[in-house]
């Protein structure tokens, strides 16, 4: 046996819109796109959603998919017009603008925008949106009506576009790739290269522009000013330019501030010219990190915004000359937002698989009332199974783990039955054994005997098993990808095909059982079929309204509705009545959902193939164990004032004295424990910052009681 690291989180970032709307969603923030900055906020694109950071207090908020009209929440690119709107690219969803109220998309469906994934999202001061798709090739232009398209077909632009700026003539100026500087004028191509001009080299690294119309180059021979007439370059060898490999430019109050890079790409700091003098910060005299990734923004008080570490899992810095402050952005602590699969216990724990950060780990997550547990595994990951609502069975690269009171135990052909060490997928039927499904057959194990089920004593063919099921009869289903559907009854077996049925049983990808008894098969291509134990019945986006035959999950509600997950969203059937959810109609974050799971609190949980951990209910999303236990316990307190400015009162009845009140700040970190051992009691927090807190009341190690406050 080996215990495995479990690391314990609280986050709160989310708790606000989890109870008051339809839809959560639990992210990873890591693979950065783009900063943007906006006043005294910074804008974040991310692969988990938008987020700003407050420069001053450093408060952290999320804009996803629940809590926006944003079309999904894998942000490519960020850009600010100088009216304030926020141009978001967003993967293959196409773009959306923020006001600062209210948010507008265009995508496939609703506009007629080219294509569905964009980059360099820019706004000129006439209102016009110009983009760049996302081969490089096309120029588009959006004047609020119409949709044009640029390209060297019917200008003289280039084939491979770049980053562009406009000039106070609404002209835009643009880095090409190899090619230098070009000026756009709508009509008009003019190129700047190195054998027609005094530009430092054809391949630029950035492109800026002031407020007097010049235009600032970076590359990694310098820095190269242009005012539309005249030509000044900055090297190490005719100023004082520090460093020659110039990555990215800034303009702030007139001054430049650029990244630099070692000669290895690697390393790296900053440089600030003022028009006569130049300065230099590295991780040597001053304490900016020493490798620094680029995306420079500086915000209005002059604190410098950048991004640190090694992509795709970067982290926000803010650095004011001095100090150099670390942002963690993320709302969860998944390590991506690819979840493979999820499992609910008993406890309305929710288990989750998720190893998409990293092929050579593989992470086992839980998560109930707010709190996220995590459980490093010495292999990826691919599914997770429940036995006696307390063993935890999981699906590794190497064979299966089973954690049992915080202890794991790891099988695989060397010291158990396994058969072979890649196990597809897992199930346990109503008498306590598990079931494995696996390339050289079916196993079973007791707790002590393995017992396989292969081509030698079966007839179970060597084949792709994709999903596992059993019903109520204990009688074990089998979806395969090349060899149809098999039932094994412990004695006996059935395999029906796609020529025996007249049903598509072939590339099966899911099986899941309702309440009624009925097998629903999802397949990869064909839609889904329904089995009642006589008749078969197939469904298909010819004959139904499914909307993609294309089926990656099968889900049965506690109203015993069927959830459909496609390639083009989420499908809910009762039987005679199709209900849809998409990216675009509704808090979805990814149109791919790999699984689903379903609380007594009526909350659909889902494991999305790029938007991480969606939750919904029509109802409002109750995430809380204590929210429902105000139903049936009717606990009582109160808490005030609110705002505080020093102390605070806490009210409980009689029989919660003896309990705690737990205090987090905003990031969800513990601020405070005070006892209750009176039905009224005046606590004083020790709270260095202004702003919201998050409060629990525990009682006999649970959950009773939870909420916000706000300090003066």
């Amino acid at each position: 046996m080996k215990n495995y690291i479990l690391v314990l989180l609280f986050f709160t970032v989310n708790m606000i819109n989890a109870q008051t709307t339809n839809w959560a969603n639990f992210t990873n923030n890591d693979k950065i796109y783009d900063l943007a900055e906006a006043g005294d906020k910074l804008w974040v694109a991310t692969e988990g959603g938008g987020v700003t950071i407050d420069q001053t207090t450093g408060e952290i908020k999320h804009y996803l998919s629940s809590n926006t009209d944003l079309p999904g929440v894998h942000l490519t690119g960020l850009s600010r017009a100088g009216n304030g709107n926020l141009w978001f690219d967003v993967y293959e969803k196409g773009i959306s603008k923020f006001d600062g109220t209210q948010w507008t998309s265009f995508t496939r469906s609703n506009s007629a925008i080219p294509d569905s994934n964009v980059a360099f999202v820019r706004e000129s001061e006439n209102g016009d949106v110009w983009m760049v798709s996302s081969d490089l090739k096309n120029l588009i232009k959006y004047d609020g009506l119409n949709w044009n398209v640029y390209n060297s077909s019917n200008t003289s632009l280039p084939d491979y576009l770049g980053e562009f700026v406009f000039d106070s003539n609404g002209s835009i100026w643009m880095r090409s790739y190899n090619l230098g500087l070009l000026n756009f004028d709508g009509t008009n191509v003019a190129y700047y290269l190195t054998n027609n001009s005094p530009i430092l080299n054809n391949e630029i690294t950035d492109i800026v522009i002031d407020t007097n119309d010049n235009i600032w180059l970076s590359s990694y021979n310098g820095i190269s000013k242009f005012d539309g007439q005249t030509w000044i370059t900055y090297t190490v060898f005719n100023s004082s330019l520090p460093r020659s490999r110039i990555k990215q430019l800034m303009i702030h109050n007139d001054e430049i501030w650029a990244i630099w890079l070692e000669d290895t790409g690697l390393g790296g700091g900053l440089i600030k010219f003022d028009g006569t003098n130049w300065s230099e910060y590295n991780s040597t005299n001053s304490s900016l990190p020493s490798s620094l990734q680029g995306n420079l923004q500086i915000t209005s008080n002059g604190d410098k915004w950048m991004l640190t570490g090694t992509w795709p899992n970067s982290q926000i810095i803010q650095f004011n000359g001095s100090t150099t402050v670390y942002h963690d952005i993320s709302n969860s602590p998944l390590p991506s937002n690819r979840i493979k699969d999820i499992a609910l216990d008993f406890d309305r724990k929710l288990w989750l698989i998720d190893n998409e950060s990293n092929s050579s780990n593989g992470y086992l997550l839980s998560y109930k009332d707010y709190e996220w547990e995590t459980y490093l595994q010495n292999s990826n990951t691919r599914w997770v199974s429940i036995q006696n609502d307390s063993i935890i069975w999981m699906g590794l690269h190497g064979g299966v783990s089973k954690l049992e009171n915080g202890n794991t135990t790891f099988y695989n052909t060397a010291n158990s039955g396994v058969p072979i060490n890649s196990v597809t997928a897992a199930t346990v039927d109503s008498l306590g054994n598990m079931w494995f499904a696996s390339f050289y057959g079916l196993v079973k194990y007791d707790g002590l005997n393995w017992i396989v089920y292969d081509a030698s004593n079966s007839m179970m063919p060597q084949t792709l098993i994709n999903d596992i099921a059993v019903d109520a009869s204990n009688n074990i289903w089998l979806g395969t990808h090349n060899h149809g559907l098999f039932k094994f009854d412990g004695i006996n077996w059935e395999n029906y095909t796609t020529s025996s049925t007249g049903s598509p049983l072939d590339q099966i990808w899911n099986l899941e059982l309702d309440q009624l008894g009925n097998l629903w098969v999802g397949t990869m291509y064909y839609g889904i079929a329904k089995f009642d134990g006589t008749n078969w019945t197939t469904y298909n986006s010819v004959n139904s309204n499914l909307p993609s035959d294309n089926i990656s999950a099968l889900g049965v509600d506690n109203q015993n509705d069927l959830w459909i997950g496609t390639r083009e969203g989420v499908a809910r059937f009762d039987g005679a009545n199709w209900d849809f959810l998409t990216t675009e109609n509704s808090g979805l974050p990814h149109s791919v959902v790999y699984d689903f799971e379903f609380d007594d609190l009526d909350n659909v949980w889902m494991a999305t193939g790029g938007g991480g951990l969606a939750v919904y209910n029509p109802n409002g999303v109750n995430l809380s164990t204590f929210e429902n236990s105000l139903k049936t316990n009717d606990f009582k307190f109160n808490i005030y004032p609110v705002p505080f400015n020093d102390k605070l009162n806490v009210d409980i009845e009689k029989r919660l004295v003896g309990s705690s009140f737990v205090l987090y700040d905003i990031n969800g970190r513990k601020v405070g424990i005070f006892e209750l051992n009176e039905i009224s009691t005046q606590i004083t927090p020790k709270l260095n910052e202004k702003g919201m807190y998050f409060y629990n009341i525990v009682n006999d190690n649970r959950v009773i009681g939870t909420g916000k406050v706000i300090r003066n």
